[in-house]
């Protein structure tokens, strides 16, 4: 029997798919939707910076492990500190799974921290996988007159470039002057490829919250020239190749700033987070995250990564959904203190 031009077995799917909410449409295999299909990975920096190096080896690799082989086009959104990237990735990107990106890892605390225009919730977003972690610091130009983190905390000038609110380049020289009575000097207006000129120009002394990544994918010729000077690191552990710079935390005198610290440095552990929208389907997600965990593993990307001096230290979407967990459990008065220091 037919109806109006439809098979019975055709009536039933439709009708066992309305039993359990589901549309006739999620019948598509994930292999059947990502043939021939673009994805977006948005990146929340301007072009050719640590992000962006990043994303951009991701992306080569990535569609090579998702079922159908969609093509990944990699599109710059920089503004505010990785805001307008995150808010578009939570609030406007398509959730059909064909949207993806990485943004700024200070985004992962940014609307417990009360930054401004931060519109998202970071637990709500779909977790991928995340490519490393990082240990961050501040560096002077060589010829720049603070040379050490002691100079610093003796309140001489240290000026640096930072760019919008949002990101740890601005929030982070906030956060030492505030915790420490420090005089570090925020010049605004910068992105973070900008505040390299400026220091080799002399408008600035230097900046803070660089990655050795950023480093070795921007300007590996400083570190061997020795043309710019560690001046701290704030990580929560050294980076091996920098054993001799102090961490800011080991300056700390009270319980109140190490917890203070450890809330602000903690996203580090997920420095180049991959990720989506809210709501990508159960079945894309899942192949999504097979395809991040066998990238991971892709011996081309890994040797696409060493030759650009990108560090793989890769975590899963589950970590990254335990620490969101835990810093979002941290004690209100520890919030309210991070606040207090960060936003001044």
């Amino acid at each position: 029997m037919r109806l109006a031009g439809i098979g019975l077995l055709t009536i039933k799917g439709i009708a066992i798919a309305a039993a359990f909410g589901l549309s006739p449409v999620s019948a598509q295999s994930v292999e059947d939707f990502y043939q021939k299909r673009q994805m977006t990975l948005i990146v929340s920096t301007t072009a050719s910076g640590g992000y962006d190096m990043y994303a951009r080896t991701f992306a080569r690799s990535f569609p090579r492990h998702i079922p159908g082989n969609p093509t990944v086009v990699v599109q710059n959104m920089p503004g505010a500190g990785g805001l307008t990237a995150t808010n578009h990735l939570y609030e406007r990107a398509a959730k059909d799974g064909t949207v993806i990106a990485t943004i700024h890892s200070s985004m992962m605390t940014a609307p417990l921290l009360g930054i401004e225009r931060a519109n998202f919730d970071p637990r709500q977003l779909t977790m991928i996988g995340n490519i490393t972690s990082e240990q961050q610091f501040c560096v002077s130009w060589g010829t720049a007159p603070i040379k050490s983190f002691e100079q610093v905390l003796a309140k001489q000038e240290f000026i640096v470039g930072a760019g919008g609110a949002g990101g740890s380049i601005a929030s982070v020289p906030v956060l030492i002057n505030n915790l420490f009575g420090t005089n570090i000097k925020v010049i605004s207006g910068y992105g973070g490829n900008a505040v390299l000129l400026a220091m080799e120009r002399g408008e600035v002394h230097g900046r803070c919250a660089w990655s050795m990544p950023s480093l070795m994918t921007t300007h590996p010729e400083w570190l061997k020239e020795k043309k710019i000077n560690f001046i701290v690191q704030h990580a929560l552990e050294k980076h091996p190749a920098l054993p001799d710079v102090p961490l800011l935390i080991d300056y700390a005198k009270t319980d109140e700033q190490k917890g203070v610290l450890a809330l602000v440095f903690a996203p580090q552990t997920i420095a180049r987070p991959i990720l989506g929208p809210p709501g990508i389907p159960a079945d894309r997600l899942q192949a999504m995250r097979k395809g991040f965990q066998a990238t991971m593993a892709d011996a081309d990307f890994l040797a696409e990564a060493e030759k650009q001096g990108l560090e793989v230290m890769p975590s899963s979407a589950e970590d990254m959904e335990a620490l969101l967990a835990r810093l979002y459990a941290i004690p209100e008065a520890i919030v309210k203190k991070a606040i207090e220091v960060s936003n001044k």
